[in-house]
């Protein structure tokens, strides 16, 4: 059965929180009962019935994304391409984590939502600026967490907070309908508890959208620059760390054969 655990702690800012009109976490629980209902029915969705969380600088349909500041209050059309993509690979969106105001620090903490803490030690910082997204994994309100990096905003949670953080190559995961951040240095992937967990999670966010978007509108110079850049780097660290996890225990068909258990990939769904 899909568990939606949840946690109170006056004391611990997990930086996870809810939005609008519509209850995010009643709808997660009807998300999880209908995971349920399918997973009866034999689907195999590589991520479905998993909780995942949304850093706040990424559009959920319904909600507004506010950048860690007071400045914005129009709810998002639809959702961005990587969350489609994670709810169509089955994912349940239980929430928005917290960053720090315009994600621009290496802390988490801003005027919209306050201090997050680290959820090893409440008197330090789970780092940033995906700080929430690193508190919530770390603390088990979720097996993954989405989180972008421009300057190390992944790497720096992931160090802060004892979880896997890698910054995928350019042009991985689309950033749609956004084009680019911080003149093509930002980049979407998540934090979580492992390499075999990240790995499953780009297979399943992977795609060239944002490479057709940046195409289209970038001129002919910078195109050429995009195109090198991408050759060059085509063997990145992810598939290195692929390869290497397939090697000694069966890859992503190993993990995904696996989901069922709860000490696996999908943490935080059991029977």
């Amino acid at each position: 059965m899909t568990q939606i655990w949840e946690c109170t702690d006056a004391r611990l800012s997990l930086g996870v929180y809810v939005l609008g009109a519509i209850d995010p976490a009643e709808r997660a629980l009807v998300d999880a009962d209908q995971a349920d209902a399918r997973m009866g029915a034999g689907d195999d969705r590589p991520l479905l019935g998993v909780p995942v969380a949304v850093k706040d600088e990424s559009d959920v349909a319904g909600e507004v994304t506010t950048l860690g500041t007071d400045a914005y209050g129009e709810p998002a059309a639809a959702d961005s391409d990587f969350v489609r993509r994670l709810r169509s690979a089955g994912a349940v969106i239980v929430g928005k984590t917290n960053l720090p105001e315009l994600a621009i620090m290496g802390t988490t903490e801003g005027p919209a939502f306050g201090v997050t803490r680290n959820p090893w030690d409440l008197d330090r910082t789970p780092g940033g600026s995906s700080g929430g997204s690193g508190a919530a994994v770390a603390a088990g309100l979720v097996p993954a967490a989405t989180a972008s990096d421009g300057a190390g905003s992944i790497r720096i949670p992931a160090a802060c907070c004892g979880l896997f953080g890698l910054k995928p190559t350019r042009g991985r995961v689309s950033l749609a309908p956004k084009l680019e951040g911080w003149r093509g240095m930002v980049v979407e992937g998540c934090v979580s508890r492992s390499v075999i967990d990240t790995a499953l999670w780009l297979d399943v966010v992977s795609g060239d959208a944002l490479r057709v978007d940046v195409q289209e509108q970038l001129g002919p110079e910078r195109r050429g620059r995009d195109a090198a850049a991408t050759a060059a780097h085509e063997l990145d660290a992810v598939r290195l760390l692929e390869r290497a996890h397939l090697h000694a225990h069966g890859g992503l068909a190993h993990a995904q054969r696996l989901r069922g258990r709860p000490d696996a990939v999908s943490a935080g769904r059991g029977d």
